[in-house]
């Protein structure tokens, strides 16, 4: 099955082929989620950061209770 292609117009009266804009959504979406990505990883590393900062917390802490030498 041959794929069609259909001219149109763009804003700059050039024409752009449905190639060409399958080319263009396909380059965006793989942006979006390259940002989704890396918001989930940002996200990840503020939960791992928040549990650092605990453990620190309690180890300053339990470090603070020792007696002095």
């Amino acid at each position: 099955m041959k794929k069609s292609e259909v001219t149109v117009s763009s804003s700059s009266g050039r024409s752009v082929t449905n190639n060409a804009t399958d080319n263009f959504i396909d380059g965006v979406s793989k942006q979006i989620i390259g940002f989704q990505q890396h918001k989930t990883e940002i996200n990840d590393l503020k939960r791992q950061n928040k549990e650092l900062s605990k453990q620190n917390k309690e180890l300053m802490d339990q470090y603070q209770e020792l007696p002095s030498l």
